[in-house]
C-alpha cells in the first residue's frame, strides 16, 4: 500500500465519521458502508502485518481502529 492509498483511506474514513456524527446515512447507505469497511479492514490488516516502517504502521493501525469504531457505530444503528 502506498502513502497515497493510505491518505485516500484516511479521507474516506474522515468523511464517513462526519456522516455518522450528523446521522446523514440511510439504512441502505450504512449497509453499503459496512461492506466497504469490511474490505478495508481486511486490506489494512494484511498491510499492518507486512509493513516494517514504524511511521506507516502507526498510521495504518490508527486507520484500522477508526474503521472498527465506524463499524461498531453502524452495527449499533442497524440493530433498530
Amino acid at each position: 500500500m502506498t502513502w497515497f492509498e493510505a491518505e485516500q483511506i484516511y479521507h474516506y474514513i474522515s468523511q464517513l465519521e462526519t456522516a455518522l456524527e450528523e446521522w446523514a446515512l440511510s439504512r441502505y447507505q450504512m449497509q453499503t458502508e459496512q461492506v466497504e469497511l469490511t474490505h478495508l479492514n481486511r486490506k489494512l490488516n494484511k498491510e499492518i502485518c507486512g509493513t516494517l516502517q514504524p511511521p506507516k504502521k502507526n498510521l495504518l493501525l490508527g486507520l484500522f481502529n477508526r474503521i472498527q469504531q465506524c463499524q461498531s457505530s453502524i452495527d449499533e444503528r442497524l440493530k433498530y
